[in-house]
């Protein structure tokens, strides 16, 4: 079950520019991130600024440094106004205009940096830096409609012959408890496969049969087959007894001891 932040929530970016400027009243002080992006040709995305004040250069693709992110949420959401504030996911968000809330925190250190060579643009939507926040949402949201309680299998879709690149692996394992043993694991399909973890716990629970036959496998390979059955938070539970799968924890019947999966893309 999301909470009611949650569920107003589409979606995470980095500021332009112009978003910036708009929202300086409420946004508190900045140093030593990055957290702007610009815009360059057009609405195409060309580039990253850093430093709020007002010196910037467009430079790194991925980020060594925080990351405060801007969360987005669907116009006319009734949102608090601007300079509010609320707690998501361990960080205090400020309210800002453009249907948008800033992290008052930085997210995370990246673990790689790629420099930025000649006069080609940089393209935000390919970059790293996005896909470190769209996984940051991704298990920020799961962990939300999980109750904040941590998975027990973990999953990352990818497509065949590819691997997990080491900010998957960093969100895969910050889903779980801390000092949860994990086994490595695998469930092609057939133009992708999902990768991952199950806990040692989960393991024994099922008998060590999570292979391309078992049970497990055929829930998780008929939602790689279809995103329409994907659930809206990627979660799932498995109650492994009876054999029944739930893509909503408001589903499962009191009493009923499930595994749960946080299946991502």
């Amino acid at each position: 079950m999301k909470t009611a932040i949650a569920e107003k929530i589409t979606g995470i970016t980095l500021l332009t520019n112009k978003q910036y400027n708009d929202a300086r009243p409420f946004i508190p002080g900045i140093a030593d991130c990055w957290w702007l992006r610009q815009t360059g040709k057009g609405a195409d995305p060309s580039g990253i600024y850093v430093y709020p004040d007002g010196t910037c250069r467009a430079e790194l693709v991925a980020f060594r440094m925080g990351i405060r992110p801007a969360l987005q949420f669907a116009p006319g959401s009734e949102l608090p106004k601007a300079g509010s504030r609320f707690r998501f996911d361990e960080h205090t968000w400020t309210v800002i205009p453009g249907d948008m809330a800033i992290c008052e925190e930085t997210i995370g250190m990246a673990p790689y940096q790629k420099k930025w060579a000649g006069d080609d643009p940089l393209n935000y939507e390919a970059s790293d830096a996005k896909r470190y926040l769209d996984m940051y949402l991704s298990r920020a949201m799961a962990l939300d409609a999980n109750n904040g309680k941590p998975f027990d299998i973990v999953l990352c879709e990818r497509e065949i012959d590819c691997g997990l690149t080491k900010t998957e692996l960093d969100f895969l394992m910050e889903a779980v408890e801390h000092d949860a043993e994990m086994i490595p694991f695998e469930i092609p399909d057939y133009i992708s496969t999902a990768m991952g973890f199950i806990t040692r716990d989960a393991a024994e629970r099922i008998g060590y049969d999570y292979g391309q036959t078992s049970r497990l496998a055929f829930y998780i390979q008929i939602i790689l087959d279809d995103m329409n059955l994907e659930s809206e938070t990627q979660t799932y539970h498995w109650d492994p007894k009876e054999d029944r799968w739930y893509s909503d924890i408001d589903q499962i019947p009191q009493g009923t001891k499930t595994l749960a999966i946080w299946l991502t893309r």
